[in-house]
């Protein structure tokens, strides 16, 4: 892959190894640092394929032998030997906790429909009590109004009884005179 004039393939990919040896990341930034020229765009593609090399070479260099297959099979079913104990214990546990929190929920479930049966009665309690309250309430009414009517009665009566007292007092004091006139009458 060709990049733009003055760049070229060699120079990028030199760069990049001395980048390598010298511990720093090979960048597309730190390669245009090295070479001091070239831009993104040119240089990204170089980079790319210089790191992808690398990579292959790497891998051939380090390249690891095959896992024996009776190995790979003694792996594999060791594996699958694990993960089915694994499966069993957490079903085990999950059957467990769901049988606890079904009795949990159970005994919410029964809490919850006392609670809303005391609820219903609390509320048909306070419903009664307005009710009383609300009767109560217009007969202290009807009490007010009678007792305001008999303190009202006992003023006139009061009233009356003032009247009564003052004739009352009038006839002893003509009488007294009558009687006296009446002693002076019989003397003379």
């Amino acid at each position: 892959m060709a990049g733009r004039i003055g760049v070229k393939k060699e120079d990028v990919f030199l760069a990049c190894e001395e980048l390598m040896r010298s511990g720093q990341y090979v960048t597309i930034a730190n390669v245009r640092s090295e070479l001091g020229t070239g831009s993104y765009g040119t240089l990204a593609p170089l980079v790319s394929e210089w790191k992808k090399n690398s990579e292959i070479q790497v891998a051939q260099e380090q390249s690891i032998p095959a896992i024996p297959v009776d190995l790979m099979d003694l792996g594999q079913k060791f594996i699958s030997d694990i993960w089915t104990l694994a499966s069993s214990e957490s079903n085990k546990k999950l059957d467990e906790l769901n049988e606890k929190h079904k009795s949990e929920l159970e005994k919410i479930s029964i809490e919850l429909k006392t609670k809303d049966l005391d609820l219903h009665q609390a509320i048909e309690d306070i419903k009664a009590l307005e009710l009383e309250n609300e009767s109560l309430n217009k007969s202290f009414e009807s009490l007010k109004t009678n007792i305001n009517q008999k303190e009202g009665e006992i003023k006139l009566l009061k009233e009356q009884l003032e009247k009564k007292e003052s004739e009352v007092s009038n006839l002893l004091e003509r009488a007294v005179r009558a009687e006296k006139d009446s002693e002076f009458l019989k003397r003379k």
